[in-house]
């Protein structure tokens, strides 16, 4: 197995998602992304994008949303899930 399929198969999620949502931007249904990517054990990047750059506000309640996710309670604001 070369390095790069090694990689490949580590990052098999993260390359899945943005597939996922590459083709989401693509047929227009997504407007903006707020992110985080992590790079290392400390090194993390956040970013947002589209509607999200010219709203701030608008992706500090997105990002709340994903904080009240990640911390288990579900908040029911996202009917996707």
């Amino acid at each position: 197995m070369s390095v790069t399929n090694l990689d490949e198969y580590r990052n098999k999620g993260v390359i899945s998602a943005l597939e996922e949502l590459l083709a989401l931007a693509r047929t227009g249904e997504i407007q903006a992304l707020v992110f985080v990517a992590k790079f290392g054990p400390h090194d993390h990047r956040a970013g947002t994008t589209g509607d999200y750059k010219r709203h701030p506000e608008q992706a500090m309640s997105a990002a709340f949303i994903m904080k009240l996710k990640l911390a288990g309670l579900n908040p029911t604001l996202d009917a996707r899930d």
